[in-house]
């Protein structure tokens, strides 16, 4: 099983401030933003039964450590949900700058 998207990043005008759940990191508050149709992510997500353990591949470097776990928690509440325990390989691609102010983990 395998799936791409493209998302546009996005600039908050109005911030969430806070959160209202820290283990599934859902805003405390909406927000506002803008869309930024020329910076983008594209992401892929495949499962399959060849892969002993996830993997996270951002911007072509292999993630560790909590930025791995956060994608990992995501992906075992999909496994939950479906009932399998097929292991997955994330890939992400930002067309901009990680860091920069851009919301590259809600294109994300």
């Amino acid at each position: 099983m395998k799936a791409t998207a493209k998302a546009p990043a996005n600039i908050a005008l109005i911030k969430f401030w806070g959160k209202r759940d820290e283990r599934l990191r859902l805003p405390m508050n909406n927000s506002i933003s803008l869309n930024l149709s020329e910076a983008s992510t594209t992401t892929t997500v495949e499962f399959d039964k060849k892969f002993s353990k996830d993997k996270l591949v951002l911007n072509g470097i292999n993630i560790e450590g909590e930025e791995k776990e956060r994608v990992v928690k995501h992906l075992d509440r999909g496994r939950n949900m479906s009932g399998i325990s097929t292991k997955a390989v994330v890939s992400t691609q930002n067309n901009f700058p990680r860091g920069a102010g851009i919301a590259s983990s809600a294109s994300g």
